[in-house]
């Protein structure tokens, strides 16, 4: 079970936006409210069923709250997706109210095994301090910010369909053409690298690229915002996103990385 009940049926009720841009990053998908009445989001309730959950996160110190905010903000990668406390991505589901939203046992396995829990998501699974980890995963839980979250404006964010993996995984910051203008590079700090950049990326060696979407920007001195994709991508597929790089800076790595 993934959603509290008592959210579940006011969200049934009057669906309100959880991820600003559509299910899937880019398409602008909506929920749509289907005008259904007390007796109808009953039913649909108890026909979804309810489950005995045991995991229950401890409650952290006004210090340890202090300390994950710290990581979010310079170090994990995570706000760079997600919204919290008025900052941060609108690519996934705002942090703010995750402990009204979901159950203890999601946000744990949702941080650490996002692949077995969202399988069809884009989220990568983020190394990180497995004594950390308790810390961040019981500070998502009592996240209890009401306030709700807004659709990205459609006209000024024009959908895409989602037809490969680099328009699902990169284009939302780095656009679908490479040039760094993805709907979501207006909500981070540090503006996404400009793919389409020959002068630039042409100075850079594959394996640097490759390391780059493996392992994050924060292990090459850019922005921790930019998530690693080494647990979510296989090596393949990051070679074929160096390859796609490469078609947009229409540009060769440098002579002295051939060797």
């Amino acid at each position: 079970m993934k959603t509290k009940p008592d959210w579940l049926k006011k969200y049934l009720y009057q669906p309100s936006p959880i991820r600003p841009n559509g299910y899937f990053p880019g398409t602008g998908s909506r929920m749509p409210n289907f005008n259904l009445s007390e007796n109808e989001v009953e039913e649909i309730s108890q026909w979804l069923g309810s489950a005995s959950l045991k995991t229950k996160l401890k409650p952290i110190s006004a210090f340890q709250t202090r300390k994950v905010e710290r990581l979010l903000n310079d170090f994990l990668p995570c706000l760079g997706c997600h919204e919290l406390n008025g900052k941060g991505g609108q690519i996934g589901p705002s942090l703010s109210n995750t402990g009204n939203r979901l159950f203890d046992g999601y946000i744990k396995m949702a941080i650490q095994a996002p692949h077995m829990v969202m399988p069809e998501s884009i989220m990568p699974k983020t190394a990180m301090d497995p004594k950390l980890m308790p810390l961040i995963q019981s500070y998502f839980s009592n996240r209890t910010n009401e306030e709700q979250v807004e659709y990205l404006n459609l006209i000024k964010h024009k959908p895409y369909p989602i037809s490969n993996q680099y328009s699902s995984t990169c284009a939302p910051c780095h656009g679908l053409n490479g040039q760094g203008k993805g709907f979501n590079a207006e909500y981070l700090p540090v503006a996404p690298g400009n793919l389409a950049d020959g002068n630039v990326i042409g100075q850079r060696a594959d394996h640097t690229l490759f390391e780059t979407i493996y392992g994050g920007g924060r292990i090459m001195n850019k922005s921790h915002f930019m998530p690693g994709w080494g647990e979510k991508l296989s090596r393949e597929e990051i070679v074929n996103h160096v390859s796609q790089i490469r078609k947009f800076c229409e540009c060769s790595p440098p002579e002295w990385s051939k060797n």
